[in-house]
């Protein structure tokens, strides 16, 4: 069997504990979990076999000869299989649990089990799309892929036999509608073709087939079908049932959105955490708002950052609002331009930001239960968001418009909210109902059936699909 089914994805830390796996080896027959009277696939065994390939932990949706030919063999690896789906967990902050051998017999004996499947995976619309553009692209796979030369450059009106590889790459692609031209002219259909597929890679819309355009054509289908299952596994920790209030942050779009009964209320753009600093996957929940908050930066900001400015100009950070706190009796220490070196200071004092228009949190902080002390925050560094590249923070995740979350999370507490704004006095408002907030990292969206790729700043999909690309004899490229 080993042959015959492909590993598990390099990188991925799926834990299938020896208990779960001893109750599978049980005298019940796994067979009647998968398999009919005729040792064909029954709906639940479709069911599964199809989810399984879609997370890239098998090469086919369809049973091999040699798997159909051993059936109680089959069976007991699709059982594992599917309790190693649900060990899949990245950036949980909250408890969840996880399948056990006896939850599938269960289901089985319920007639449930094709269910107990279909919410192994979250009834987010994201998902049924992507789920398509995986069964789409996997036909895609199958054909070969062209090669453009290095020292082809295109141009309207010209003849070239690679003008030929160009269409067919961006026919299979889907961005040159029809089948593809046997002309070798680069017409203007071409060119729009070009220019439909730089959109989608959020490239400029030239035209011209430059550098950049020339690295993601050669980004195979097969290679897509990889990332497209890589960014479907990190669903799988999302939860089955769809909260009514969510908020969702995309990391690579550099994006949040707030959702109401599956509906985008609104987005607005975000700063995310630098290569260097990243922001985490999590699943977690606004819990906490604190307006006008202080900030207490971590030892790594104070020692890298803010220690070096206050040795040079300590009275630019007194302006700033920053001061020292004792680490013991908690006494304020408003002067902080003493004679004193501030790694000193540091070692008995914590630094702080008060309050003010130059506070690094801005105006709010929406707090998510985490142990890595990020969270959600205003910030007086507003031109950022002009920029189309906004990895840059130390993790946390800077909001444009907080005003316009705090109103929609506040409620009831609006009035008051509005009254805390006015006043520079530091607090804090608890939700009465916590609202569930997701930091993902999906570096595939689709929008009106249109995939669009997103820059995988942080290498995730690189970091855990190069080994398995390699199996194949190519390498993954951004």
């Amino acid at each position: 069997m080993g042959g015959v089914i492909q590993r598990l994805l390099a990188g991925l830390i799926i834990v299938v504990s020896s208990q779960a796996i001893c109750e599978t080896v049980t005298d019940k027959s796994h067979q009647d979990l998968w398999f009919n009277d005729h040792h064909q696939l029954n709906l639940s065994g479709v069911e599964l076999v199809s989810l399984l390939a879609d997370l890239g932990m098998r090469k086919s949706a369809q049973l091999l000869p040699s798997e159909q030919s051993n059936p109680a063999i089959t069976a007991k690896y699709l059982t594992n299989q599917l309790l190693a789906v649900s060990q899949i967990k990245i950036g949980h902050q909250i408890a969840t649990s996880s399948l056990t051998a006896d939850d599938i017999w269960q289901a089985h004996a319920g007639n449930s089990l094709a269910a107990l499947i279909d919410n192994q995976l979250p009834q987010f619309s994201e998902v049924l799309q992507l789920r398509q553009a995986i069964a789409t692209m996997r036909q895609r796979a199958l054909l070969p892929w062209p090669h453009i030369n290095e020292n082809f450059s295109s141009r309207l009106g010209q003849r070239h036999p690679q003008v030929s590889a160009l269409v067919n790459m961006l026919s299979q692609l889907g961005d040159y509608p029809g089948a593809p031209a046997k002309s070798t002219g680069f017409t203007p259909a071409v060119k729009r073709a070009l220019q439909r597929f730089q959109q989608r890679h959020g490239l400029s819309a030239s035209g011209q087939l430059d550098q950049a355009t020339r690295e993601k054509l050669r980004f195979s289908p097969s290679q897509r079908l990889a990332v497209l299952q890589e960014n479907l596994r990190r669903w799988l920790s999302l939860p089955a049932i769809v909260p009514a209030q969510y908020i969702l942050v995309n990391i690579p779009a550099y994006t949040l959105y707030y959702r109401d009964k599956g509906n985008t209320v609104f987005s607005m753009p975000v700063v995310v955490g630098h290569p260097d600093t990243p922001t985490p996957i999590m699943l977690t929940e606004i819990d906490r708002v604190t307006l006008n908050p202080q900030w207490t930066p971590p030892a790594s900001i104070v020692r890298n950052e803010l220690l070096p400015r206050l040795n040079r100009a300590p009275h630019l950070m007194q302006a700033e609002n920053f001061y020292w706190v004792d680490r013991d009796d908690r006494r304020v220490i408003t002067d902080i331009n003493t004679h004193q070196s501030g790694e000193t200071l540091y070692q008995r004092n914590l630094l702080v930001q008060g309050p003010g228009p130059s506070n690094a949190l801005g105006k709010w902080r929406f707090n998510i239960k985490n142990n890595d002390a990020i969270y959600l925050h205003d910030t007086p560094a507003k031109a950022f968001f002009s920029q189309s590249q906004r990895a840059l923070s130390h993790g946390c995740v800077r909001i444009a418009n907080p005003g316009k979350l705090a109103q929609v999370l506040l409620d009831r507490d609006l009035e008051p909210a509005v009254g805390a704004y006015q006043s520079p006095a530091t607090r804090h408002v608890r939700l009465s109902q916590p609202v569930a907030t997701y930091l993902s990292y999906q570096t595939v969206q689709i929008r009106d059936g249109i995939i669009e790729w997103l820059p995988d700043i942080y290498q995730k999909d690189v970091a855990q699909l190069n080994t398995i690309i390699a199996q194949r004899g190519d390498t993954l490229r951004n």
